[in-house]
């Protein structure tokens, strides 16, 4: 019945997994999601919440990737594009620097504020990478302003029409 569908291994009820992605959803904090929605009185464990909603991030991310790779590139001649990219993730026990994650690059046409996310894949942020993402989602024609990370290094010479950067500690 759930053959080649995303509930044909799951070890929890189909209604389970429904009531899991609604408090995604709605933003329910882990804590919540694990007393409210168990069923006979069988607490959810929080291994299980947190599989589910990384499964459904991990859904959000390639939704997102299928809309932005069918809307094209963005920038063009006359286009700023601003990029920069952020490590998302968490910390442990809720104190200290950011300890886990994904490295995210954010890019948006100043012009149009049309918007492209991606992962870095492999978590890596080197020259080679960024400039390979940039390519992918940027047009050649683009003006792009980043910040003075060393990976955003070799933009011209890629062929983009220009490169301006920003030193924050400045």
């Amino acid at each position: 019945m759930c053959k080649g569908t995303w509930f044909e291994r799951a070890v929890i009820s189909p209604g389970q997994i429904l009531l899991l992605c609604h408090c995604f959803a709605h933003k329910q904090p882990y804590e919540v999601t694990m007393i409210e929605y168990s069923i006979d009185n069988k607490r959810m464990s929080s291994r299980t919440v947190a599989d589910w909603f990384s499964y459904c991030r991990e859904v959000c991310m390639i939704s997102m990737d299928t809309k932005y790779t069918a809307r094209g590139k963005i920038g063009g001649p006359g286009h700023v594009v601003q990029i920069d990219e952020c490590k998302i993730g968490r910390r442990k026990f809720h104190r200290g620097r950011v300890v886990e994650g994904n490295w995210i690059l954010g890019m948006i046409d100043v012009e149009t504020q049309e918007v492209r996310m991606t992962i870095c894949p492999n978590n890596n942020r080197d020259a080679n990478t960024l400039y390979n993402l940039i390519a992918e989602h940027v047009e050649l024609t683009s003006t792009i302003h980043t910040d003075a990370w060393r990976g955003y290094n070799g933009l011209m010479a890629g062929g983009f029409a220009a490169h301006l950067t920003v030193n924050h500690s400045v």
